[in-house]
Order: structure tokens, then C-alpha cells, then sequence
């Protein structure tokens, strides 16, 4: 009885030894244990523009996009025509961005999964809320306006120069010359207001004014420059 027991025994403990060894054996890889949880980086993305005419591009891109390739995404559409997508390597989704306000949903399946976000687009608005040359008031002028690299006439003039920024843009710089004048520039600025006395009374009389928009990342450069 005793010999039966131990038998027993034994093969209760081998039997414990073996589905061990068993459970400790690691599960298979297979692909679906490194399915990433492919989603855009954000839910809503909002871009601006300024003029009519802007040339500027927006991107927006897919987590853990840095694994796929082109191939990997599916059907990418956006609900309005006038945001046209273009697919690169990495998850990263580029476009034009249109110059006029709109909303739209842009989708895509990845690997099987649905993705979608909404993009808006706005506009970043007249940059100037002052911009005098003497007696002239400028500012108006500048609303809706393509101004990037703008070469815009000037009269004569001895009187101040007063430019002040509307909310979210900065000056970044400024650079002035006046006929028989030493140069005056002015860069890395943060300023919302420039005030100087300039005169612009010769040919060569020049002024440049760069302005960067916080939000959106635009640049835009104004130059004005003398005419009789």
C-alpha cells in the first residue's frame, strides 16, 4: 500500500512539473501582438492663412507612423475638395492649405483600422492694427491682402513711423534706408509696436517689415519703397 502511494505521488508531482514547464513556455509572437494603436496625433487640428493667395503647406501625421509605409494607408480622403491630400513616408499627411475658411473631416484606414480627425482652416487675420508713414494710414490695406514680399510705393515723407501689431502676430524685424541716411535695422524682435522717425525723402529710400504669426508659423514681409 504504502509502494502505491509513493507511486502516486510521484506521478502527481511529475505530473505538476510538467504543465509548469508547460505555462512557462512563452506564447508565439504573432503580428497582432504588436498591432499598434495607429490614430492622428490629435482629434482637431486647425490651421491659418493669410491673403488670397497663400502658399503655404500643413501636415498633419498618424502615431507610430514612423513603421508604415505609403502602402499601409487606405483609402485617404477629405470631405472637402478643396484640402488636397498628399500621402508620404511615416504617416505624415501633407496639403496646400486654402485660402478661405472651411472644416474638414479627413479619414484613412490603416492596417484595417478607421482613422479620422477634422482640420479648420482659418484666417490669420490683417497683421497690422496701426501702420502709419507720416500722415499716411496703411493698416486697412493690409486685409486680406497677399503681402509676402510686397513691394508697395511710398510718397515723400519726414513725419514717424508707428506700426503696432493686431493679437497673435510679432514683429520679427526691420530694415530702413533713406538716401544719404546711415541704415537702421532691427532683428529677433518680439515687438507688438515700432515707432521711429523715418524719413523717406530720395529714390532710395526703403523700408522693410517682417511679421510672424504665433500660431500658424507664417511669415510675411512688407517693403515699401520711395516714388516721386
Amino acid at each position: 500500500m504504502k509502494k502505491v502511494t509513493k507511486k502516486l505521488v510521484s506521478a502527481v508531482l511529475t505530473l505538476v512539473m510538467a504543465l509548469s514547464i508547460i505555462v512557462a513556455v512563452p506564447a508565439k509572437e504573432t503580428k497582432a501582438a504588436y498591432d499598434y494603436n495607429y490614430q492622428f496625433r490629435a482629434s482637431t487640428y486647425t490651421f491659418y492663412y493669410a491673403g488670397t493667395s497663400d502658399l503655404n503647406f500643413a501636415s498633419i501625421s498618424i502615431m507610430y507612423g514612423s513603421s508604415l509605409k505609403k502602402s499601409d494607408v487606405k483609402n485617404l480622403k477629405s470631405s472637402n475638395s478643396n484640402v488636397k491630400l498628399y500621402l508620404r513616408a511615416g504617416g505624415k499627411i501633407t496639403f496646400k492649405v486654402p485660402s478661405k475658411a472651411l472644416t474638414t473631416t479627413i479619414t484613412c484606414t490603416v492596417n484595417g483600422r478607421a482613422l479620422s480627425t477634422t482640420v479648420k482652416i482659418r484666417p490669420a487675420g490683417n497683421p497690422f492694427k496701426t501702420f502709419n508713414i507720416g500722415s499716411k494710414k496703411l493698416a486697412a490695406g493690409f486685409k486680406n491682402k497677399d503681402y509676402q514680399y510686397t513691394m508697395l510705393p511710398i510718397v515723400k515723407s519726414k513725419g514717424k513711423t508707428t506700426i503696432a501689431t493686431n493679437s497673435g502676430w510679432k514683429i520679427v524685424s526691420y530694415y530702413y534706408y533713406n538716401s544719404g541716411s546711415t541704415s537702421i535695422s532691427k532683428t529677433n524682435l518680439t515687438a507688438s509696436k515700432v515707432s521711429k522717425s523715418f524719413a523717406f525723402t530720395g529714390s532710395l529710400s526703403y523700408l522693410e517689415v517682417r511679421v510672424h504669426h504665433e500660431k500658424s508659423d507664417l511669415y510675411r514681409t512688407v517693403q515699401f519703397k520711395y516714388i516721386d
